[in-house]
């Protein structure tokens, strides 16, 4: 077995897969008007993701192909850890006036 056999790894490989097949999550609810795909934009507190009634899912998931469909609540802790770390900038004290800080 030769170094690069022995450098893939499960995670590493499933890392390829995410840039073949990005991830897109989605949510199903009854009370969406059938007939109709929501597209949910990131933001601090959720990742991108798409809300339909739950009776076009099969048929939205069978029209998206290059995205691989993830339900929401299967999103890692560490996405959103990642994605609050990234809008958080630090600020000196001086920045809200605070004496003694």
């Amino acid at each position: 077995m030769n170094n690069s056999e022995s450098s893939l790894t499960l995670e590493k490989f499933q890392e390829a897969i995410d840039l073949l097949f990005p991830i897109l999550y989605y949510v199903t609810d009854k009370n969406m008007e059938p007939g109709f795909l929501y597209l949910c934009e990131e933001t601090d507190l959720s990742p991108e993701f798409i809300v339909c009634h739950p009776d076009d899912f099969e048929t939205i998931k069978s029209k998206i192909t290059a995205r691989r469909l993830v339900h929401i609540k299967d999103e890692p802790i560490e996405k959103s850890y990642e994605r609050l770390l990234k809008r958080f900038k630090p600020v000196s004290p001086s920045y809200f006036d605070i004496k003694g800080v």
